[in-house]
């Protein structure tokens, strides 16, 4: 990489595509409701393992030049595919939950 972005999620948030890792790991967890220890350890390990991605970006990340990129609504595209795939499972999980009762 060549610069650094920071605009955009960027701008409120340093690492977004963490805390999107995050909310899907946690969303797994719920969904499948490990015992309790198991859920926090896998979640404190989560978290361990991304404070050092983390800060073994911010050497890296931090020497690089600032760029402001702008926002193209044709970078949604690859995001719509996404969300219809969420939606497909979301709704074949609540139809066998149903199918079960």
């Amino acid at each position: 990489a060549e610069h650094r972005i920071s605009n955009g999620p960027y701008r409120l948030l340093k690492h977004p595509l963490y805390i999107g890792n995050f909310l899907l790991v946690l969303g797994v967890l719920v969904l499948y409701d490990p015992p309790r220890w198991l859920g926090t350890l896998y979640m404190i390990a989560f978290v361990m393992m991304y404070t050092l991605i983390a800060l073994g970006e911010r050497g890296y990340v931090g020497k690089k030049k600032e760029y402001k990129a702008p926002f193209i609504l044709n970078n949604l595209r690859g995001e719509a595919s996404t969300l219809l795939v969420l939606i497909i499972v979301y709704v074949l999980y609540w139809v066998s939950l149903l199918r079960t009762q």
